[in-house]
């Protein structure tokens, strides 16, 4: 039997407008909201290592050294919705 993984789950509440970008987002890349969120949690703690463990508000991305082979880009995404997801595994991000 296969050893459980360690997941833990919470309830976060988005506004309308909140919820309807994370799931434009979702739907751009082919994958779930919370892969999204995962994802900008990974980015956010990077950030934050980065800058000697603080958060400087507002959060500015713009000369961030994203990981090449971070999530697939929009083009992709977009190529992934003609071919099965099980075809074409470089869509799907590795961790």
């Amino acid at each position: 039997m296969a050893a459980a993984k360690n997941k833990r789950g919470i309830t976060v509440r988005f506004e309308d407008h909140e919820m309807a970008k994370l799931e434009e987002l979702a739907a751009r890349f082919h994958v779930s909201s919370a892969t999204i969120l995962r994802w900008a949690l990974q980015a956010l703690a990077e950030y934050v290592e980065l800058n000697g463990g603080k958060i400087i508000l507002p959060v500015d991305f713009t000369n961030f050294p994203f990981p090449v082979a971070r999530c697939p880009t929009a083009d992709e995404g977009a190529e992934a919705a003609k071919t099965p997801l099980a075809a074409n595994k470089k869509t799907k991000p590795s961790y």
